[in-house]
């Protein structure tokens, strides 16, 4: 998998996503972010040691390797993060959505 490396600085100046009050995420810290003109979702996650870390890098390689056999519509992570030498989480395209609300 590609990885990303940004300094300290410019991770320290990232913008929040804003997501709505219907998204909930418990794992990780969400950035909006531009890359090469690529406008990316960073995942910056709040565990970054032990098995809970070392199985969310396992899976990241696993679907990378598997990209060819997911629907496009499957948008999995492109890249990792990392901020001086550090993996800090990783990078996903950003979607614009639809949110649905039940009547």
């Amino acid at each position: 998998m590609k990885v990303i490396t940004i300094s300290k600085k410019a991770y320290s100046k990232l913008e929040p996503l804003v997501l709505p009050r219907e998204i909930f995420n418990t794992e990780a810290r969400m950035y909006d972010f531009t890359y090469r003109g690529d406008r990316k979702v960073i995942k910056s996650l709040y565990t970054l040691d032990g098995s809970v870390f070392a199985n969310k890098l396992y899976t990241l390689e696993m679907l990378d390797a598997s990209r060819g056999y997911l629907p496009n519509t499957f948008h999995i992570p492109d890249a990792l993060l990392s901020v001086n030498g550090n993996i800090k989480g990783f990078t996903i395209p950003y979607v614009e959505g639809i949110i649905y609300q039940q009547s």
